[in-house]
């Protein structure tokens, strides 16, 4: 039976980590490299979980349909995930993705000796991840917030692995905000997306998700999932986020609303007239945060290129 073999090295290079996940199935081939640059160095060791690494390419794998063989170890928790995961996603797709067998040198078990909790979360500085900041920064109380303290911002995902600059400018443009909330801003460069070894649109949850595993000896939580604005009292604490905006000076105070995701909404031109009219209420509940009079009569988005009309 051929395999495909999943192996992860790590160096350091000016005081920062570098992982590279090879891929192969045949160590007479050229692998598949993804490479993942950070800016601190992580603890590293023979020990390490591969979790993270191995969820960025799970849909790669079942889409080859052989098992893959994880020269590591993984936690008992993602092995027993990716049984339930791998099954959704084959029934929901079958014609491209195939049950496959996950093969880790070792199973390790994941539990931590209870200490204060730490929690990391995606951050894209989009409407969506700002809304999360907030609510667990400052808006729901000690006993119900997750005890937030870094963000993680990944280059490579929504701007181009080659695009030093935007990142740069992107990075910049959030500091203020970070600062004010508290929170330490840390950050990924990978080719992963780049190398177009799967569908993005199937994989960028569990991508990301990848991500935040890797910080899993320092951080216990991570919060990768979309914030879906539905009520009008949440709607109301969008006030907060614009108030940020205009506190920090944000040279483009519509960088919070040109997102390819508007708060887990579909894209515009697939808005049911439900969704569209929320989509109305949020902007207009915005609009008049930031005490603009005159009507705005539509908003482009430059991820889709399509319009809001309002």
């Amino acid at each position: 039976m051929q395999y495909l073999h999943l192996e992860v090295s790590n160096s350091i290079y000016d005081g920062k980590s570098k992982r590279v996940t090879s891929l192969y199935e045949d160590r007479n081939q050229k692998p598949v490299e993804i490479f993942y640059e950070f800016d601190s160095v992580l603890p590293w060791s023979d020990n390490t979980l591969l979790d993270g690494h191995m969820f960025a390419v799970l849909l790669y794998a079942s889409a080859l349909g052989k098992p893959l063989k994880v020269h590591g170890a993984l936690s008992h928790t993602t092995v027993r995930n990716m049984e339930e995961l791998l099954s959704i996603w084959c029934m929901w797709q079958p014609e491209i993705y195939k049950k496959i067998e996950i093969l880790p040198d070792r199973i390790e078990n994941s539990r931590k000796t209870p200490s204060k909790e730490k929690a990391i979360s995606a951050f894209s500085g989009g409407v969506d991840s700002i809304f999360t900041a907030l609510r667990n920064t400052r808006i729901l109380t000690e006993n119900t917030h997750y005890p937030l303290q870094s963000i993680l911002m990944v280059h490579g995902f929504d701007v181009d692995m080659y695009n030093n600059n935007d990142f740069t400018k992107l990075t910049q443009r959030m500091q203020p905000i970070l600062d004010d909330l508290n929170l330490e801003l840390r950050t990924i460069r990978t080719n992963s997306r780049e190398l177009k070894i799967q569908n993005w649109e199937d994989s960028h949850g569990l991508e990301i998700a990848a991500c935040l595993h890797m910080y899993s000896d320092e951080f216990d939580l991570h919060q990768v999932r979309k914030i879906k604005i539905n009520t009008d009292g949440q709607i109301k604490e969008l006030g907060r986020i614009v108030k940020y905006a205009r506190k920090n000076k944000i040279d483009d105070p519509w960088v919070l609303l040109l997102e390819q995701r508007l708060y887990g909404i579909e894209p515009a031109k697939k808005l049911s007239r439900q969704n569209g009219d929320l989509v109305k209420r949020i902007l207009k509940t915005i609009l008049k945060a930031l005490n603009i009079d005159e009507p705005v009569k539509r908003i482009w988005r430059q991820t889709k290129r399509t319009f809001f009309d309002i």
